[in-house]
């Protein structure tokens, strides 16, 4: 999570990153996409309408602290294909150990 908090949204670097320990989505259910629909996932993604709330998100703040709520993560557009997100969008999960030692 640190990684993520390192910079602003403007790409500036930030000297003392605030950030959750961790971070927790949960499904809203407001979708559902039966077992035996057997379109291509990204087919299924592109009938959910914008402005769908998709997940409940929490946060914990520090390893020992209870789960806030931090807000809801909504579709904010249709969803769509790209080649640059298969090409050139990857994520690399980050080893809690890094975030553990720029806690607090």
């Amino acid at each position: 999570m640190s990684d993520l908090a390192s910079a602003s949204t403007d790409g500036q670097k930030v000297s003392d990153p605030v950030f959750p320990f961790q971070l927790k989505f949960v499904p809203s259910g407001l979708y559902n996409f039966p077992e035996d629909d057997e379109r291509y996932f990204t087919e299924q993604l592109k009938t959910i309408q914008p402005n769908t709330k998709l997940f409940d998100v929490f946060a914990m703040e520090t390893p020992s602290s209870e789960w806030e709520v931090l807000g809801t993560f909504d579709a904010a557009s249709e969803f769509v294909t790209s080649n640059w997100g298969d090409e050139h969008l990857f994520f690399r999960h980050q080893l809690v150990e890094e975030d553990v030692k720029l806690m607090p």
